[in-house]
């Protein structure tokens, strides 16, 4: 009996002393029965302190004296120990120790009124706990919170306005030129910039703001207890903190940012309903010039509500193949002869009638149909112009998104050329400074290789925009086109015939042509003739006219 008593004891103490938390049993006057390994270890006992029969104030008070735990942790055991003998209920607390250590205790009830204390090391679990919980609420590269912890935060301040009637507003940040980071320096940098971004954005707000990364390039701010001035105040000083440069390695890089706010309730009683509108106000604010800030208003919605529908129509055009392109003749204005024709698109709605390309074009460049209808424009033009006379050239005006695909601009020219058996040298390519504003390596190395071929290219709607003279001598232009908008003052304003007469000069000793757009009367036509023009463009010789109009009567059938 005294050998398997012995065995039975050898085992109870492996079993304790193996166990992964502490474990302490104490009778009915709180004085310790028993103990293992574990729960020694964890609380640093000696093994004085670990003897049956030691009362649990003298354990208590080691660990206050060592600065294990703190009195007020110790006054909180204390009461769970009363708790469970009053009311024979499992109960635990948690602490941490002094160390940093994170102890759950659990008490509960054992035989004859004593105290089961069990102790779990929690520290790791807590740690692995608080990392999991961190990634489910905050943006991992930016630290920001991220969409979920978003979304809980303006559903609290749209029940906290409830409560309180306390009025805030969403403003909803996107960065101007962010993608050609990504796409020319790598995703690398880019990642670099939104750390940046987003800690400069926190500097520009308050520590009651909610500032989140709703996705990409795209940000939130959520301002409690904001009117419109303090709103405006905050969202300059994001714009302003973003307009310094991006010095990262040896590289500078410039990204700014845009704002749309919208603000509760005024702007919307729902969270979907107040960043659909601040999402609006942001819209126009890109398409204000960048870099600034607007203020959602109702006249917002209507316009975007009409241009979804402009989209949905646009798209089913292109599948159904309704898009149009219309002709207008530029002319050489010393011979009076037509020595090409611009393609300039037009659309037929089924009820709005006759659509201008200045009303669509920007909706397929917002909605990524650009690229599609850019690619059956060239097709077309020159499928067309190969059935004009063998002098007469087409120019087709190509959108700066149409760059950001390089080859598939080059290899819808190459196809179009090859299909149409266009001979590539009566096909220019009309550009804007915009696109040689975006990047210049990618634009230039498009356009060098369409050269190769015999394209040849037009800088269009010149002396709009930025209107640097460095671009005739930076780019390889063949040609020049003068703003109508200079065309019309040419009688009454010495600056435009400066203008004109300085850009005419500059392109005869580069080898371009220069042409000038919007004509309508003789006086105009021989003004800019004395002003050094070769080519002219307007009404006076004639407005944009679909193919059929002017081909020869034996091929209208044909065409």
């Amino acid at each position: 009996m005294a050998s398997a008593l012995h065995s039975q004891n050898l085992t109870l103490d492996a079993a304790l002393n193996t166990m992964i938390h502490g474990l302490a049993m104490f009778d009915r006057d709180l004085k310790l029965a028993v103990s293992n390994a574990p729960h020694q270890a964890l609380y640093g006992l000696p093994e004085t302190l670990a003897l049956p029969g030691t009362p649990i104030t003298a354990i208590g008070r080691f660990l206050v004296e060592r600065q294990v735990v703190r009195a007020e942790q110790l006054r909180d055991l204390r009461e769970a120990l009363v708790e469970i003998q009053r009311t024979q209920q499992t109960t635990s607390r948690e602490i941490q120790t002094q160390a940093g250590r994170i102890l759950v205790v659990t008490f509960a009830p054992a035989a004859e009124g004593g105290v089961l204390m069990s102790t779990e090391d929690a520290t790791s679990r807590k740690a692995t706990e608080a990392r999991i919980e961190q990634m489910a609420r905050f943006d991992e590269l930016t630290g920001l919170a991220n969409r979920f912890e978003y979304n809980s935060n303006i559903a609290e301040a749209f029940g906290r306005m409830e409560r309180t009637g306390e009025p805030f507003a969403l403003l909803y940040v996107d960065l101007d030129g962010f993608k050609q980071i990504n796409d020319n320096l790598g995703h690398d940098l880019g990642d670099r910039v939104l750390v940046e971004t987003a800690n400069r954005l926190r500097g520009a707000v308050r520590g009651s703001d909610l500032l989140a990364r709703f996705g990409g390039d795209e940000f939130l701010l959520i301002l409690p207890a904001a009117n419109h001035a303090t709103v405006t105040i905050i969202a300059q000083r994001m714009i302003d903190a973003m307009s310094k440069a991006f010095r990262l390695d040896n590289k500078t890089v410039y990204v700014t940012a845009s704002i749309g706010i919208a603000m509760a309730p005024h702007d919307g009683a729902m969270p979907a309903d107040l960043l659909r509108h601040a999402d609006t106000a942001l819209y126009k604010a890109k398409a204000a010039g960048r870099n600034t800030l607007m203020f959602f208003n109702p006249a917002m919605a209507e316009e975007m509500l009409e241009r979804h529908e402009i989209e949905v129509d646009l798209r089913k055009a292109c599948e159904d193949g309704t898009l149009e392109l219309y002709y207008q003749p530029i002319l050489d204005l010393r011979t009076g002869e037509i020595v090409s024709r611009e393609a300039l698109m037009r659309w037929q709605h089924p009820t709005r009638g006759m659509v201008s390309a200045g009303l669509f074009i920007p909706v397929a460049e917002q909605s990524g149909l650009i690229a599609a209808i850019g690619d059956w424009a060239i097709r077309q033009a020159c499928k067309d112009a190969a059935s004009w006379e063998s002098h007469v050239g087409v120019s087709v005006n190509v959108s700066p998104l149409q760059f950001r695909e390089p080859r598939r601009i080059v290899e819808t020219v190459k196809d179009a050329l090859i299909a149409s058996g266009l001979n590539s040298r009566r096909l220019t390519l009309e550009v804007t400074e915009s696109l040689l504003i975006e990047d210049n390596k990618t634009t230039l190395g498009v356009i060098d290789e369409l050269r190769t071929l015999g394209v040849t290219f037009a800088l269009d709607d010149f002396g709009t925009g930025y209107s640097s003279l460095a671009y005739l001598s930076t780019y390889p232009f063949a040609q020049v086109k003068i703003d109508q908008s200079f065309t019309r003052t040419v009688h009454s304003s010495e600056a435009s015939k400066a203008i004109i007469e300085a850009v005419c000069q500059l392109a005869r000793r580069l080898s371009m042509n220069v042409v000038v757009e919007g004509i309508e009367t003789e006086q105009q036509r021989i003004a800019v003739q004395l002003l050094g023009a070769q080519r002219a463009q307007g009404y006076l010789f004639g407005r944009p006219e679909p193919l059929a109009n002017f081909l020869p009567r034996k091929d209208r059938n044909v065409a």
